[in-house]
Order: structure tokens, then sequence, then C-alpha cells
């Protein structure tokens, strides 16, 4: 399907993405982990509080959702109900499996379209206590849908780069 030279550029290209991506995501939970404690050590141990340890928080777990659901789509680690799915025959998994990635290139779109309008509309107003502009918080709904976009069709294609460890909730075909 694909020339071997460019084959091997775009699975080095899907990995370092899905490095990069899984890495954006491990800051912001880093930066959300980190004010949390801040603020509660803070407020509970001295009795001061920082007027933007809550937004900072906030925003990280934002950025961490949308950057995070893409990485957890494309290892398969995302939560979903598999009982039912498992149960069905092979030809119908296969139908059911077609309907969800399109479902999600729809939901993908759906970011991306609106959410850059959303960038853009609201994107001018400041935050409460950073000051900063909507832009940066915003930003990641459209980039967020990309990211769904790029890693539902390159799973299509290359394997995840991350896997779950041990294994006991894998379904029997990613077992082998």
């Amino acid at each position: 399907m694909f020339p071997i030279g460019l084959k091997t550029v775009c699975r080095h290209a899907d990995q370092a993405l899905q490095l990069a991506t899984g890495a954006m995501v491990a800051a912001s939970l880093l930066v959300m982990f980190a004010c949390v404690i801040y603020l509660v050590v803070g407020r509970y141990f001295f009795g001061l509080s920082v007027f933007w340890g809550e937004e900072v928080a906030r925003y990280a777990m934002i950025y961490m959702a949308f950057l995070g659901a893409s990485t957890a789509l494309r290892a398969n680690q995302h939560p979903r109900l598999s009982l039912l799915f498992e149960i069905l025959p092979g030809a119908i998994q296969a139908v059911v499996r077609l309907a969800i990635n399109l479902g999600l290139v729809l939901v993908s779109t759906i970011f991306i379209v609106y959410g850059y309008e959303f960038f853009t509309f609201d994107g001018i107003m400041r935050t409460p206590a950073l000051r900063i502009r909507y832009y940066w918080v915003f930003a990641v709904i459209p980039v967020g849908g990309v990211l769904l976009l790029l890693h539902v069709l390159a799973a299509q294609f290359f394997p995840s780069r991350f896997t779950i460890m041990g294994g006991d909730d894998l379904p029997a075909e990613a077992k082998q």
C-alpha cells in the first residue's frame, strides 16, 4: 500500500507523535498534582493560599483530558464496556469497530471545527486569576481534535507505542 520508505517515515512520525502526546499528558498531570499539593499543604499547614493555584490546576486538568483522550484511545486504554462487544461474532465486531471509528472521526471533526470557533471568538477574554488570554485554555480543544483524528487514522496502519502493563484487561486478540 505504501512504499517502504514512506511507511517507515510515517511509522517514525507516528511514534514521535505518540511519545510527544504522552509527555504532554504526563507534564499536565505533574503540573496539576504539584498545584494541588502546594495548595493543600499551604492552606492546611501554613494558613496560606495562593490565588492562582486552583486555576492552574483546573487548566492543567483540561489539557490532560483533551490530550490524554487520544493517547488512551490509541493505546487501547480508554474506559469502555467490552462485554457485549466480545460476545459478538467476528463480522459484527468489525462492523461495530468501523462504526466506532467513524463516530470518533465525527467527534474529532466537531472538536476541530467548533473548538476553533470557540478559540477565536472567546479567546480574547482573560482568566480571572492569571490574567492570561483564554486562547491558551481553549487552544487545546481543536488541538485535541486533531490529535484524536490522527490517532484514530494512524491506528489503522501502525501499532500503539504504549501498552497496558500486565495484560489482564486486554482483549483476547491483543494478548497474542
